[in-house]
């Protein structure tokens, strides 16, 4: 009996969905992407509704007739549900389509640092960072006899008169560094980097 219900039902799927795909078939040009998820929902509600009506035609009828009652639940089962299908569809103007969501935006660009050769080479990012690396340089080459004592001073205070402004920005801005600001940071240490390269180049 279950397989005389389902292929009832099946019936009026292949009735109804014919019919369902003529009509979007039809309509393509006018705006496929949009009427084959319409035509796509249609053939599913119809399918449903048929299988759920053979089912339930088939159960309510007498003994003698469960076939004759599978046939017109599945028939109604399959209206009901393209009908409702339909209700659901997709407004498509001509010339519109649903397309999908974007594609995520890119990743930011990764920080590239100088080449090898560049004073700069190895430095990180961060003007704080940065700092603390031309200090270092700093400190070697007056190890290393390259800066005199008078040159070792000053380059040591503009270096602390620069973290000292980056200190006052920070405190600013709860932390943080606009990129005005970072700029301003990078052009003063590479007036300092320019001068101590001057010095090693003179030695």
């Amino acid at each position: 009996m279950n397989k005389k219900l389902l292929i009832a039902g099946m019936t009026a799927v292949v009735s109804l969905g014919a019919l369902s795909a003529a009509t979007g078939a039809s309509a393509q040009s006018y705006d496929s992407a949009c009427r084959r998820s319409n035509s796509a929902q249609n053939t599913e509600g119809t399918v449903v509704g048929g299988v759920a009506g053979a089912v339930i035609g088939g159960a309510v009828s007498g003994h003698r007739q469960k076939t004759e009652g599978a046939i017109l639940g599945g028939l109604a089962g399959a209206l009901v549900g393209n009908s409702v299908a339909r209700a659901n569809d997709h407004p498509c103007p001509p010339g519109y389509y649903y397309a999908p969501p974007p594609p995520p935006p890119p990743p930011p660009p990764r920080y590239v640092g100088p080449p090898p050769g560049d004073f700069w080479y190895g430095a990180p990012e961060d003007p704080h960072e940065r700092i603390d690396f031309i200090k270092r340089r700093i400190d070697a080459d007056n190890r290393d006899g390259v800066l005199s004592p008078r040159e070792y001073a000053h380059l040591s205070d503009r270096l602390d008169d620069i973290r000292h402004q980056e200190h006052e920005m920070r405190e600013r801005n709860g932390g943080r560094l606009f990129p005005e600001e970072r700029d301003a940071l990078y052009r003063r240490l590479s007036d300092v980097s320019r001068r101590l390269e001057q010095v090693e180049r003179a030695y």
